[in-house]
């Protein structure tokens, strides 16, 4: 959601780092890392990098997206650039939710690039998008508690297309290596970490890279240009709960609770 921000005169992409989730700005001239960013008037700068430490993924779970570029109230301090605060949703007297979910499937719609055709490739590596969001608030207790939850999943199956242009010893090369030099430490250790040896990916011989031979006594080894499809581990999963209390018509008592969780592959 950093995007609104850019629709604001005084507003420019900035410069210098930013963390994977968005983008850098600069308001008025002053520095990418000169913003302040807050969630319901909470904290929420990276402490490393210009921009918000907590990116919040689902839209509906944003009841308001405060940005004030100047003439800041005595509530505001820390940075002379722009405030950018998020206000969550609260529940209410009524019971109310979203559901939404965003698909798209590389095979489907689009087509091979011309390095993948050249490569003699038939179809596109997967990349799948599925992207889930609900919310669901209301009252625990009329005019006094009320409860807002929100999700958001992303799951993601993708590969990196690798590929390389030096040429490396092929299967049959590595065998012929062993039988030649049984035991040479220097070809065991490289018949196992070898371009061609790591099973990542699933490693292929690269056609449209010309192969080729290095001669090493009498010995004539083929070499040639790999290509690996690595599967990336892109899943986020998204939680939000937040809780009022009104206990009278002057007094709000609230809290919230963020937690992404962005897994690896084991």
């Amino acid at each position: 959601m950093d995007f609104v921000v850019l629709l604001l005169p005084g507003v420019r992409t900035g410069f210098g780092n930013v963390n994977a989730n968005g983008i850098t700005l600069s308001v008025n001239g002053n520095r990418a890392r000169s913003n302040n960013f807050t969630i319901d008037g909470v904290d929420n700068n990276d402490l490393s990098i210009g921009g918000p430490n907590y990116f919040v993924q689902n839209p509906d779970l944003v009841q308001e997206y405060q940005v004030i570029t100047n003439n800041f109230s005595a509530e505001y301090g820390r940075n002379q650039g722009a405030i950018v605060n998020i206000v969550s949703k609260s529940g209410t007297n009524e019971f109310h939710g979203t559901v939404a979910w965003y698909h798209r499937d590389r095979k489907l719609w689009d087509s091979l690039t011309n390095l993948e055709r050249r490569s003699g490739q038939k179809e596109p590596l997967p990349n799948l998008v599925n992207v889930f969001d609900y919310t669901i608030g209301g009252p625990i207790v009329k005019n006094k508690v009320f409860f807002f939850h929100a999700g958001h999943f992303i799951r993601n199956p993708q590969f990196a297309d690798l590929r390389t242009t030096s040429l490396a010893p092929t299967p049959e090369g590595i065998q012929m290596l062993k039988s030649a030099f049984p035991n040479n430490p220097a070809v065991q250790y490289y018949a196992d970490f070898s371009a061609f040896a790591l099973p990542i990916g699933n490693p292929t011989i690269r056609p449209d890279v010309p192969a080729s031979t290095i001669t090493i006594g009498n010995l004539k080894v083929p070499v040639a240009a790999v290509r690996r499809a690595v599967p990336l581990s892109n899943r986020l999963d998204e939680f939000n709960v937040r809780g009022d209390v009104h206990p009278s018509d002057r007094d709000r008592i609230w809290g919230r609770y963020f937690i992404q969780d962005r897994p690896g592959k084991d």
